[in-house]
């Protein structure tokens, strides 16, 4: 009894057939190594330059864990200067605050003099 094997490349899977030339019908025997070539799209909550890759090219990872390290400088000047435009117009709301309340209080003192009508 002679056995023959081949291999062959089929959709992308490499396939090893064992296969008797004579004899009884025994099932054919196929081993593979699956590689599956996947495409996914990563993406970040904030964008910036990659300072450090965590992991390598074909490593198992999964949902959530870090990929990448972006550089923060930009970021951490962006968040600098939101807090400082914050505050100043937090500055800007309490003196139109202030503002608002002489202006009332003006008015009020006004109109003291002037007088009602009768419901």
């Amino acid at each position: 009894m002679s056995r023959t094997t081949s291999t062959v490349l089929v959709g992308g899977l490499l396939v090893t057939a064992l296969a008797t030339a004579a004899g009884p019908a025994e099932p054919e025997v196929y081993s593979s190594h699956l590689m599956v070539d996947q495409e996914v799209t990563v993406s970040a909550r904030i964008t910036g330059v990659i300072e450090k890759i965590n992991v390598d090219r074909g490593t198992v990872v999964k949902r959530g864990q870090s990929l990448a390290q972006l550089e923060l400088q930009e970021f951490e000047q962006g968040v600098r200067e939101a807090k400082e435009e914050m505050e100043l117009r937090k500055v800007e709301l309490e003196r139109a605050k202030a503002l608002s309340a002489r202006r009332g209080a003006a008015m009020a003192a006004s109109c003291s003099s002037c007088p009602r009508a009768a419901a």
